[in-house]
């Protein structure tokens, strides 16, 4: 009798499995510690040892690999404030010890207060940058949302999927398509994320 887990190319059941599970029996976190040899030296002369290092990997199956799913597009704030914010960081830092220094009754007070007008002016300034990235990134983040959307029916699609050792292909149960495992994204509705533009850590795709 067939059943709706049959390869739609051989007809068989018996090569069949779920890619979901496949991918989750292919993949093991290997965790341990490998030795270290150190030499040093003090006033009694050069010593040499070994240590131990902990370290942590990932192991997978070569088939797990090729069936793994693919990852959430990730969005990040705009890039625009780091060019605002980093050249002058130190400025921010001075500001923050002249206000300790202008409680000193025996300081210039003047020309102190004139500093940190300056760093109350620039915080505004970063204040103002950062609105107008808020206002330029609203078309991005509306495309994001609509890339998450795809991204977790492809998710949807990517848990059905089964795949027929015998005949090395996917298929999804009660659909009439086979692929190879090369066009796992073409099986699941899915096209690879792109950067998008320069000035944001923004990515999109073509839905």
């Amino acid at each position: 009798p067939s059943s709706s887990l049959d390869c739609p190319k051989c007809h068989r059941i018996d090569s069949v499995s779920k890619v979901s599970a496949i991918v989750q029996g292919g993949t093991h976190q290997i965790n341990g510690q490998i030795p270290v040899s150190y030499t040093s030296h003090d006033s009694e002369g050069w010593h040499s040892g070994t240590s131990y290092e902990s370290y942590h990997a990932t192991q997978q199956s070569n088939l797990a690999s090729r069936l793994m799913p693919p990852e959430k597009p990730i969005k990040a704030y705009s890039g625009l404030l780091n060019l605002a914010i980093l050249p002058f960081l130190p400025f921010i830092c001075v500001g923050m010890v002249t206000l300790v220094a202008i409680t000193d009754p025996k300081s210039e007070l003047l020309p102190k207060l004139g500093l940190c007008l300056g760093v109350i002016i620039y915080a505004l300034f970063l204040f103002g940058v950062w609105r107008v990235c808020i206002w330029i990134d609203k078309p991005f983040k509306a495309k994001h949302a609509e890339n998450i959307g795809a991204w977790e029916y492809s998710i949807s699609r990517w848990r059905e999927l089964y795949y027929c050792s015998r005949d090395d292909c996917l298929f999804i149960p009660g659909e009439r398509d086979m692929y190879n495992i090369s066009d796992l994204y073409s099986a699941i509705n899915w096209r690879p994320v792109k950067r998008f533009n320069p000035f944001f850590n923004t990515y999109l795709f073509k839905p």
